[in-house]
């Protein structure tokens, strides 16, 4: 593990948020889903096994209402969707450190810095957003699209970001300050225009994360000592403007 401390190269502090006061649950994501239909594979969002991935035939082997095409233990009833937003509209369980825009099923986010915060528990879980990224702030500015986990002992993220070259990786810091990486690989630069997936897998013994960035890619490992026991998830997007198409929560028991 490698650990260097922040340049001002355009590192958000996570605690720059104000604390979350709503949590997901299972029935305000219900009404919030019914009569749209994220996938286009005909099934409401409300019902989909795999609201983001089109999947007509809803398997789902193991029965867990979780689909095979999406459930990370497609073998094992384990799972559960924890939370799924489409953007139809702005949801209350979001805090949001500039606001949030919505227009038709998309958030939509201007060239500036945009950070979005749920509360969680403990556990494990599979985090996915989607969308397109857009024009960036220009030179010598920096890019950076993270899922970043909060808890009692720092703040650790999968992130896309660019500063003097571009990168994917785990990333973690206990102050704030300074930061190691777990992993880290280099991705095409610029990161602006193109279409993006980027996925973290939450999981002490083995954090990862996944981007379609250029290529696809997949770094992690476990997680140093003392960034146990998450308590806030956050979504970041600074220096490019983005539209996202959706984010996704699956969780896993322990």
């Amino acid at each position: 593990m490698i650990l260097a401390a922040a340049s001002g190269c355009g590192r958000l502090a996570f605690d720059e948020l104000a604390p979350a006061q709503m949590t997901a649950d299972a029935s305000s994501t219900d009404v919030a889903l019914a009569g749209h239909d994220e996938d286009g594979d005909a099934i409401d969002d409300a019902l989909d096994v795999c609201p983001h991935i089109p999947d007509p035939g809803q398997q789902d082997m193991d029965g867990d209402r979780v689909g095979d095409v999406c459930d990370p233990h497609p073998a094992q009833p384990i799972d559960w969707i924890a939370f799924f937003d489409p953007f139809v509209s702005v949801r209350s369980e979001w805090t949001a450190l500039n606001g949030m825009t919505v227009m038709g099923d998309q958030l939509v986010l201007p060239v500036s810095t945009n950070a979005f915060r749920l509360p969680i528990g403990p556990g494990r879980s599979h985090y996915r957003i989607e969308g397109r990224f857009g024009a960036a702030a220009g030179a010598g500015a920096a890019v950076q699209l993270l899922h970043g986990i909060d808890g009692p002992g720092g703040y650790y993220y999968c992130e896309l970001y660019e500063f003097t070259v571009a990168t994917l990786g785990l990333t973690y810091t206990y102050d704030g300050s300074v930061f190691g990486f777990v992993e880290q690989v280099a991705v095409p630069a610029p990161i602006s225009n193109g279409p993006i997936v980027l996925e973290m897998t939450n999981d002490p013994a083995d954090t990862r994360c996944k981007s379609s960035w250029g290529i696809a890619r997949d770094v992690g490992g476990p997680l140093p000592a003392g960034l146990e026991n998450p308590t806030e998830y956050e979504m970041k997007i600074e220096g490019v403007a983005a539209v996202l198409d959706y984010f996704i929560d699956i969780s896993s028991d322990p």
